[in-house]
């Protein structure tokens, strides 16, 4: 009993803790959908993350935005965990169709889950983070899955 009372106060310090959301946020994220990545703070545990990119492979172009709503979570000094939805909308140009896509808009709907780290000495933020995604629109994968390193600088 004793173990489960400890188990829900850390559980419950955890939901409670005040995460360190930053106003602002632009840097890089490098991975299969990277780019340029915008942060807006909204409040002290919500941020939204835009993500402006392009992506270049042997058989096609695609030029994309992503946004992501954040709970953001702290779980130590400088370390936040943070998930929620996002939505993913672009265009892109085949040389050679794949599968049932065709050149033009598509559009994809899931996730982010990620873990960021703010240095206390200098205004930088550093993010491991996953953005799975589904294709709703004219999408050339069903599943889609971004995993990506970021790097921030915070004002």
């Amino acid at each position: 009993m004793k173990r489960l009372l400890l188990l829900l106060i850390l559980a419950c310090t955890l939901q409670i803790g005040k995460a360190q959301v930053n106003d602002h946020a632009i840097g890089v994220r490098g991975g299969f959908g990277g780019g340029i990545t915008y942060q807006h703070g909204l409040s002290d545990i919500n941020r939204a993350e835009i993500i402006g990119g392009f992506g270049v492979n042997n058989d096609a172009l695609s030029l994309r935005a992503a946004l992501a709503y954040q709970w953001v979570f702290d779980i130590g000094v400088g370390l936040n965990v943070y998930a929620g939805p996002s939505a993913t909308v672009g265009a892109q140009f085949f040389d050679t169709p794949v599968g049932n896509a065709e050149d033009g808009l598509f559009m994809l709907l899931g996730g982010q889950l990620g873990i960021d780290y703010n240095f206390q000495e200098f205004p930088v933020m550093l993010s491991i983070d996953i953005m799975p995604q589904v294709g709703v629109l004219n999408s050339n994968q069903d599943f889609y899955i971004d995993p990506a390193f970021a790097i921030r600088y915070v004002f």
